[in-house]
């Protein structure tokens, strides 16, 4: 954004704001999974295709279950609400938990349930998904604007935690085999405090900057 700015006054960079009642899930994983009626035994996949759902991510995610061992998996599904009715009549009849919202408030228990995401790659997703440490398949809804959420994704992708396909190359075995391959790698995003400080003052530090008042450090 710096780059595309024509200003020649200081830019202050804060980070996306996140809320509090998503930031407050950090580090809940049994919690979550126990108000989510999950197993504690088994890795759970968060599908969430935006506030809207998305039926690309439905369909080709329900095709890629056919490639995954399903003895070791459970599903977070946020499907939207024109897809939600099949799609939990298709749930009650699998062999593993499988959850499925048409929307869902409390994100931040979903995020701290999960292992893998499958998800769009809109701000604050993407802001979400690296606070959590979340190995991530994103596929970038390419109606957006300028095609920004291409590039919030690739942010995620130089932070080590995210694999990006357009719709047209992904394919269910291929979601399957991407699903395997993070399930399955060892943990590389550092469990420190690091990552997630810059967004856990970011709401404040702006509205500091706006009011022009004394900042602090890390602001």
């Amino acid at each position: 954004t710096k780059e595309y700015l024509r200003t020649r006054g200081r830019v202050e960079v804060t980070g996306n704001p996140l809320r509090e009642e998503v930031m407050a899930w950090e580090g809940r994983k049994e919690e979550a999974c126990a108000l989510l009626g999950l197993s504690k035994s088994k890795k759970t996949l968060l599908v969430a295709g935006g506030s809207r759902g998305s039926s690309f991510l439905n369909r080709v995610f329900l095709e890629a279950l056919d490639f995954l061992p399903r003895e070791m998996i459970q599903v977070v599904h946020i499907t939207g609400a024109e897809d939600f009715a099949p799609i939990a009549e298709y749930a009650k009849k699998q062999p593993f938990p499988y959850r499925v919202f048409p929307f869902l408030d409390s994100m931040g228990m979903a995020y701290a349930a999960a292992d893998v995401a499958f998800c769009r790659a809109g701000a604050n997703t993407v802001t979400e998904l690296f606070f959590f440490g979340i190995p991530s398949i994103l596929v970038p809804y390419r109606e957006a604007t300028e095609n920004h959420q291409w590039y919030n994704a690739q942010w995620l992708v130089k932070q080590g935690l995210a694999v990006v396909f357009s719709e047209e190359e992904l394919q269910a075995p291929l979601l399957a085999r991407e699903f395997l391959r993070l399930l399955n790698r060892p943990s590389g995003f550092p469990e420190s405090e690091s990552h997630r400080m810059q967004f856990r003052n970011s709401a404040v530090c702006i509205a500091r900057e706006v009011l022009d008042l004394p900042g602090e450090e890390g602001c």
